[in-house]
């Protein structure tokens, strides 16, 4: 065994050079050094990839929940003008089909975003507009209640009972 500072013969097994004073690693520490080194730089390549992965399934969450908060509100807007058409006599068989198509929007929307919940559950986006989803329902469901107690209210003194 040599000492790798100075070139000088040392016995085998030495830690410390007797001509110069270096430090000696042992072939086995050396190895392991190695080995060590390899480890780590393994662990940071598949954390890097991880990371690149998470900002993938980012943006196909964030594509999702775009798609899906436009067809919560943009297929009742495009619904609203077509039935306006409607309603002004300018009714076809396109426009009545377009209605019906686009009264599965909200519904198509709020799936769409339960799928994006179950599958990226980590997504800050789907969560948010997912308690949209939720707090909109509510209320209508809210404001539908007080509508048919109102309605209830009003209609029981006529003859419609």
């Amino acid at each position: 065994m040599y000492c790798t500072n100075c070139g000088e013969k040392m016995e085998d097994g030495s830690k410390i050079c007797t001509n110069c004073g270096a430090q000696i690693e042992s072939k086995n520490e050396t190895i392991q050094a190695v080995k060590e080194k390899n480890v780590k730089e393994e662990t940071i390549q598949k954390v890097e990839e991880k990371n690149i992965n998470v900002e993938d399934e980012n943006k196909k969450a964030n594509r999702l929940c775009i798609l899906s908060v436009i067809l919560f509100f943009g297929a009742p807007i495009i619904d609203l003008i077509l039935y306006s058409l409607q309603m002004a006599g300018l009714d076809s068989f396109f426009t009545s089909t377009v209605i019906e198509l686009l009264s599965l929007g909200e519904p198509a929307s709020i799936i769409l975003m339960i799928y994006v919940r179950v599958k990226y559950p980590k997504n800050k986006f789907g969560k948010i507009i997912m308690w949209i989803y939720i707090i909109l329902i509510a209320l209508g469901i809210i404001i539908g209640v007080v509508f048919i107690i109102i309605l209830l209210y009003e209609c029981r003194g006529s003859n419609l009972w």
